[in-house]
C-alpha cells in the first residue's frame, strides 16, 4: 500500500513539470520588424532594411501600413478616403532564403504592395503563452512598429496587451 502512494505523488509531481514547462511567459516586445524598402514579386524577394531576428522557416506577415489617399481639401469632406490603394493589405508567408538584406518567401505573394509604409513582422509561436508583464509593440515610427502579432494555443492574459500606433 505504502508504495501505491508513493507511485502516485511521483505521476503528479511529474506532470505538473511538464504542464508548467509548456508555458511560455511573454511580456514586453516580442516581435521583430523590418521596413521593406523594394520587393519583386516575380522572384518572390523583399529588400529589408534588417535581417536581425528573423531566420528561415520562420512565418511573418508583411503589412502595408500607409498608402491610402485622402481628400486634404479644407472642407466637410476632409480625411475622406479617396483610394485605398494598397493600405491594409496583409499577408502571413514564410521565409525560406535569406541572403544579406534580401528575404525569399516561401509562398506566392498574393497581394499587391506599394514600397512605403510596407513592413515585415515576425509571427510569434507559442504553445501554451501567459502574458505576465505588459504585452505591446514597437512603437510605430512611421516605417515599423505598431502591431503585434502571435499565435498561440492557449493565451493566458494576467496582465494588459497595449498597442504603440500613431
Amino acid at each position: 500500500m505504502r508504495g501505491i502512494k508513493t507511485f502516485g505523488v511521483v505521476v503528479c509531481i511529474m506532470w505538473l513539470h511538464v504542464w508548467v514547462a509548456a508555458q511560455t511567459n511573454i511580456g514586453g516586445v516580442v516581435n521583430k520588424y523590418a521596413a521593406v524598402t523594394n520587393i519583386n514579386f516575380c522572384a518572390n524577394v523583399a529588400t529589408v532594411s534588417t535581417t536581425v531576428g528573423f531566420s528561415v522557416g520562420q512565418k511573418v506577415m508583411l503589412i502595408q501600413m500607409k498608402g491610402a489617399e485622402i481628400d486634404n481639401q479644407n472642407g466637410s469632406t476632409y480625411g475622406l478616403i479617396l483610394n485605398y490603394r494598397s493600405a491594409g493589405n496583409f499577408e502571413i508567408n514564410e521565409i525560406e532564403v535569406i541572403s544579406g538584406n534580401y528575404i525569399q518567401f516561401k509562398y506566392a505573394l498574393m497581394r499587391d504592395y506599394q514600397t512605403e509604409g510596407l513592413q515585415l513582422v515576425s509571427l510569434e509561436e507559442y504553445n501554451d503563452a501567459v502574458v505576465t508583464s505588459p504585452l505591446t509593440a514597437q512603437a510605430w515610427d512611421g516605417s515599423t512598429g505598431g502591431v503585434i502579432l502571435i499565435k498561440a494555443n492557449t493565451l493566458t492574459l494576467n496582465d494588459s496587451v497595449t498597442g504603440k500606433g500613431l
